[in-house]
């Protein structure tokens, strides 16, 4: 499986979404998915979305299925 960095835009957008459905996600990082998804395809609200999961939720306590998608 590739790394989170090395995959395309539209790839890390589908990574994003399979993270999502998997666990629940902070309500900022639904806004950001939904203006991503709706407004502005800009590729550093990606990246934002996967910090927002990494320091929201602590390294630790992901899943490891879930930080494996995000790696």
């Amino acid at each position: 499986m590739e790394y989170f960095k090395d995959l395309s835009k539209d790839g890390k957008f589908e990574r994003l979404t399979q993270v999502m459905n998997m666990i629940d996600v902070p309500d900022d990082f639904n806004y950001l998915y939904a203006y991503y998804k709706d407004q502005d395809q800009n590729e550093l609200f990606l990246y934002d979305m996967r910090e927002m999961l990494l320091c929201e939720w602590r390294w630790v306590n992901l899943p490891a299925e879930v930080k494996f998608l995000l790696l």
